[in-house]
């Protein structure tokens, strides 16, 4: 697999972005510059801001991986992965663009055959 090295501290898989190439970003939040847009059915992993712990004083965050029903520019709508140990259904999620701290493509999830016993 190709890589592409942004900086001395990331290296980026060629083949993950290519779901956002030639976007042009259109809104510069203080956590993140988000695409102006999304594709349709894209599966993507998004990180959020949700507050600051009260006893460790440490930024905390919240990973939603799915696949987006659409982007508005301000809401990130998708339908949540159920979890792989299926304890957690899939659901759709809408998410706040400026609670946004990464977003970025995912490969799909591998099938794998089922065992017979």
């Amino acid at each position: 697999m190709a890589t592409d090295r942004c900086d001395a501290n990331h290296i980026v898989d060629i083949d993950r972005r290519s779901a956002f190439d030639d976007i042009e970003p259109t809104i510069t939040l203080e956590t993140m510059i988000l695409p102006k847009h999304i594709p349709t059915g894209a599966r993507i992993v998004v990180r959020t801001l949700i507050g600051v712990d009260e006893h460790d004083g440490r930024e905390k965050y919240r990973d939603y991986v799915g696949h987006v029903t659409g982007w508005d520019g301000r809401t990130l709508t998708m339908l949540r992965d159920e979890s792989a140990n299926g304890r957690r259904k899939a659901e759709i999620v809408s998410v706040d663009a400026a609670s946004i701290v990464r977003l970025k493509p995912v490969p799909e999830r591998p099938q794998f055959p089922v065992r017979r016993a």
